[in-house]
C-alpha cells in the first residue's frame, strides 16, 4: 500500500523552509528569499507513524534556520509492496529525487536497468558530511561496477548475529542470564516444557547458520545469501555445495531439522513473520542480524504483554579475526529521472550534520530520547526506529545504553573497519546477465527448498538430492560465470 498525504500529519509529511544557511551544515550561507521551495520526492519502504508530525515539525524549524529552501514530500510505502512499485514507477519515468533501496530487494537489476544516477561527482561539491561519516572501506566496498549508486547506510562491518530472549520467562523459570550458545538451546527446551502456548523459537531466514557455522565460511551475497554458494578462507573461490557438500553445512541443516522435530522452532516459520509473532508475545526467542535491541520493540511488546521484557544476546567471539566484505544492505539512491539531484545531496549532507542526525534517528531529545554522553542514549520506543532508511552512518550512531556492557563492546567492535581482514573480493559486483536464465530458475526453487532448509521444516538428508537433481546445473552455470568474474577482478585488482 503506498501513502501520501499533503500536510502534517500520518503519511507525507512537507517540510517548508527559507533560503540561506546556518554555519555548519555544510550548506550555502545567504539571506531570506522569496522564492518557490524545491519539492524532493522521497520514497520509503515503511509505514507512517504519528510520531513522527513531531519529529518532522521540528526538523522543518531547524531547516528553517539553516536556510534550505525545500519541501519534502515523503511517499510511504508497504514494506511488502515496495520493490515492485518501487521499480514499476521508475520504469515509468517517474520523478523521485530520493529512494530507499537494497541488494536484497532488487537494486542491482534496477542498477542494471539505468534507473540511478551514479553519485561521486555529487557528492564530491555537496556532500562532504556524507562523504566524512562512512570510511573509506565502506565507500570502495559499495561501489557497483566502480561507481556510487546508492548511498551505503550501516552501523557495522561485520553482520550481526544474536537472539532477542524473553527475559521475564527466562526469570520465571529460574534460568541464569544466558552467556553460551548451549545455555540458549537449554532456556528453547525449558520454554517448550514449561511455557505451553509459547513457540519456544521463531528464525529469521538465513540467521541460524550463523550460529552453528564458524564465521568464515560465508554465504556469498550476490546469489541470496544462502549457502548453496560460500566461500571459506580468503581465496576468493567459490564453492558449490551441490558439489562440495562441507559437513559443517550438513550438521548445521541436520540441527536445525532436530530442532523443528522436537518442536522446538515454528512449526509455520517459513510463511510467518517471526519478529511481528515475537512482539505479540507468542515467541520466546527470536533470532536477529545485528548487534542491539531496537528500543521500539520493547515498547511494541511490552504494549502487547504488560511486564514483558527482552535481553539481546549474542555468542559472537570479538576475538578471533573475522573475514568481511564491509557490504551493506540498505542504500539511499537519486533516480536518474530526478530534476533536483543536487538539492537532493545536500538535504542528504544536512540530514548528516549530528543534532540533525539525533533527531531524525531518534526523535526530539527530552520527548521520544536522553542523550547518555557524546556516543549513548536511552529510548522510550514512541518514535520508532529507521536510521537504516536514510541515514545510517557508524560513526553518528548512538548505542542505546540499557544493554549489556558486553553488548556495548560488540557494537563498538564491529563500527571499527580495522578489527577486520577484508574479504580479498571486497568490491566485487557480480554481473548477473550472463546467467539471468540460470539465476533466475534456481531462485525459483528457493522457497520450495532453501528456506525449508532453513528452518529445518524438512530433512536436508531426505530433500537434497532432489533439490540437486533439480537446480545444480543451473548452480554450476552460475559458480563458473562468478568465479569467471571474480578471478578477472582479482587479476586487475592486483
Amino acid at each position: 500500500m503506498l501513502k501520501r498525504i499533503v500536510n502534517i500529519g500520518i503519511g507525507t509529511v512537507l517540510l517548508l523552509t527559507a533560503a540561506g544557511c546556518a554555519a555548519g551544515t555544510g550548506t550555502e550561507t545567504g539571506g531570506v528569499k522569496d522564492e518557490k521551495p524545491v519539492t524532493l520526492k522521497f520514497w520509503l519502504r515503511q509505514d507512517a507513524t504519528k510520531a513522527m508530525e513531531e519529529v518532522f515539525a521540528e526538523a522543518q524549524k531547524r531547516l528553517n534556520a539553516d536556510g534550505l529552501n525545500y519541501k519534502l514530500d515523503f511517499v510511504y510505502v508497504n514494506p511488502a509492496d515496495y520493490p515492485q512499485k518501487l521499480s514499476v514507477a521508475l520504469a515509468a519515468g517517474e520523478e523521485i529525487d530520493m529512494v530507499w533501496d537494497s541488494p536484497r530487494r532488487g537494486m542491482m537489476e534496477r542498477i542494471a536497468a539505468g534507473n540511478y544516477e551514479s553519485l561521486e561527482k555529487l557528492l564530491n561539491q555537496h556532500g562532504q558530511n556524507i562523504l566524512n561519516v562512512r570510511p573509506k572501506e565502506m565507500w570502495d566496498a559499495n561501489k557497483f561496477n566502480g561507481n556510487i549508486y546508492g548511498i551505503p547506510l550501516g552501523n557495522a562491518h561485520f553482520l550481526g548475529r544474536g537472539v532477542y530472549v524473553r527475559k521475564d520467562i527466562r526469570e520465571k523459570l529460574g534460568i541464569a542470564p544466558i552467556n553460551t550458545y548451549d545455555d540458549w538451546i537449554k532456556f528453547l527446551y525449558a520454554v517448550k516444557e514449561h511455557e505451553k502456548g509459547t513457540v519456544p523459537l521463531t528464525p529469521s531466514f538465513g540467521a541460524m547458520h550463523r550460529f552453528l557455522i564458524d564465521e568464515n565460511i560465508r554465504a556469498i551475497p550476490f546469489t541470496g545469501n544462502n549457502l548453496v554458494f560460500y566461500f571459506k578462507g580468503n581465496d576468493g573461490k567459490v564453492h558449490n555445495l551441490f558439489e562440495e557438500p562441507d559437513q559443517r553445512i550438513i550438521d548445521a541443516f541436520n540441527e536445525y531439522r532436530k530442532y523443528y522435530l522436537d518442536g522446538i522452532i515454528n512449526p509455520d516459520s517459513v510463511s510467518v513473520d517471526g519478529l511481528q509473532l515475537f512482539l505479540a508475545g507468542k515467541s520466546a526467542s527470536l533470532t536477529r542480524e545485528d548487534f542491539m535491541l531496537v528500543p521500539a520493540h520493547l515498547s511494541e511488546l511490552q504494549k502487547n504483554v504488560p511486564g514483558a521484557d527482552i535481553e539481546y544476546v549474542t555468542f559472537i567471539d570479538s576475538n578471533r579475526p573475522k573475514i568481511t566484505d564491509f557490504l551493506q544492505w540498505n542504500f539511499i539512491s537519486i533516480p536518474i529521472t530526478s530534476k533536483h539531484k543536487e538539492e537532493a545531496v545536500k538535504f542528504l549532507n544536512w540530514a548528516n550534520v549530528k543534532e540533525n542526525y539525533d533527531l531524525l534517528a531518534y526523535g526530539i531529545k527530552g520527548q521520544h530520547w536522553e542523550a547518555v554522553g557524546d556516543d549513548k542514549y536511552t529510548s522510550n520506543g514512541k518514535y520508532g526506529w529507521f536510521p537504516y532508511a536514510w541515514i545510517w552512518n557508524p560513526v553518528q550512531e548512538r548505542v542505546l545504553d540499557n544493554q549489556p556492557e558486553n553488548v556495548k563492546k560488540m557494537i563498538y567492535w564491529a563500527r571499527d573497519a580495522k578489527n577486520f581482514i577484508p574479504d580479498i573480493t571486497t568490491g566485487f559486483t557480480f554481473d548477473t546477465a550472463p546467467v539471468a536464465n540460470e539465476l533466475a530458475q534456481f531462485n525459483s526453487l528457493t522457497t520450495t527448498y532453501i528456506r525449508p532448509f532453513d528452518f529445518g521444516a524438512i530433512s536436508f538428508e531426505e530433500k537434497f538430492p532432489e533439490f540437486k537433481k533439480k537446480a545444480g546445473p543451473a548452480a554450476k552455470a552460475i559458480q563458473q560465470e562468478m568465479q569467471r568474474q571474480i578471478d578477472e577482478y582479482l587479476k586487475n585488482k592486483k
